[in-house]
């Protein structure tokens, strides 16, 4: 739909409408004007246009338009952790794990601490090639949430992988212990 806070209707030129999505690029919908700038009368963006931009520029896969984006944004909104939660995501994808790292660090400063955040802070880790830092923020998370059943059975699967029995052992009986798990011995 077209709207126009400024025209008495509410609308502007509503029969173009169609035209703004339709797939054909010389076709588009018409506004009629803006005053005082060329910018869109100097309208404020939204946050959550901002957000969308976000999430358009990380689907680029374009990251210097991802960091530019994202410095826009963490100027205009500094503890708005929507962005944050957004890129988090974007900068892992595209294996930026330092800004991904950092975008973790501000939610968690953000809300005052959260062990799923380390949780998630150990997978970038890992994916960098610093196992050591991942298996330290696992170990971290837990010891704040034991029942952080995600990050247990992480510590599970290492210890399995690592074919390290004892941390095996360990990790089963943590899960059964705080996260609700039944295993049954060998018959």
């Amino acid at each position: 739909r077209d709207f126009d806070p400024q025209c008495e209707y509410k609308t502007e030129n509503p029969d173009e409408v169609s035209l703004a999505y339709d797939g054909d690029p010389p076709t588009r919908w018409r506004t009629v004007q803006y005053f005082g700038s060329p910018k869109l009368g100097n309208l404020k963006r939204e946050r959550s246009a901002n957000v969308i931009r976000l999430q358009a520029a990380s689907s680029l896969e374009d990251p210097a338009l991802l960091d530019k984006i994202c410095t826009e944004f963490i100027a205009q909104y500094p503890n708005d952790i929507a962005g944050d939660l957004f890129m988090i995501d974007a900068f892992f994808t595209m294996k930026q794990y330092d800004k991904s790292l950092a975008a973790i660090e501000r939610v968690d400063q953000s809300v005052g601490g959260d062990p799923y955040l380390m949780f998630l802070q150990s997978g970038i880790h890992e994916q960098a090639g610093d196992s050591a830092r991942a298996q330290k923020c696992l170990l971290d998370s837990i010891e704040q949430d034991p029942t952080l059943e995600d990050a247990a059975n992480a510590l599970l699967d290492r210890a399995v992988n690592d074919k390290n029995f004892a941390d095996t052992k360990k990790w089963l009986l943590h899960l059964e212990q705080y996260c609700s798990y039944q295993f049954e011995p060998n018959l």
